[in-house]
């Protein structure tokens, strides 16, 4: 009887962990930096070194407007560590907007970003 009890108790903890994990792998944050990028170089060292981190589900340049939005995985990053990165690269950037989406729609229709490059 203990053991139907522990197994049961035990089989619960793991759907609930499951079922954890899966709602928080289709979490995606949707981010605004204002960045003091400058040119075409700038982009590109950008969509380099950003699309190596895990999680990262799509990145958006917008020159006129100096503004990266970056649609991530907040399990695996978070605004802090983003900006953590931009300041490495030798940029300065704050955050400018920020949401959290359920599933994997990015909310990315921003006019900003219509028609501008983007990468994943």
């Amino acid at each position: 009887m203990a053991a139907n009890k522990f197994t049961s108790l035990f089989i619960l903890a793991l759907l609930s962990l499951t079922i954890k994990s899966y709602t928080q792998d289709n979490t995606v944050k949707t981010t605004i930096f204002e960045v003091n990028i400058k040119c075409d170089e700038c982009e590109e060292k950008i969509f380099r070194n950003f699309s190596a981190y895990n999680g990262i589900k799509s990145i958006e340049v917008s020159m006129p407007d100096k503004c990266v939005r970056i649609c991530y995985n907040p399990s695996y990053n978070s605004d802090i560590s983003l900006l953590n990165t931009f300041k490495e690269l030798g940029y300065t950037a704050s955050i400018k907007t920020e949401n959290t989406e359920v599933n994997n729609d990015c909310g990315c229709d921003d006019k900003c970003f219509a028609g501008k490059r983007n990468r994943f």
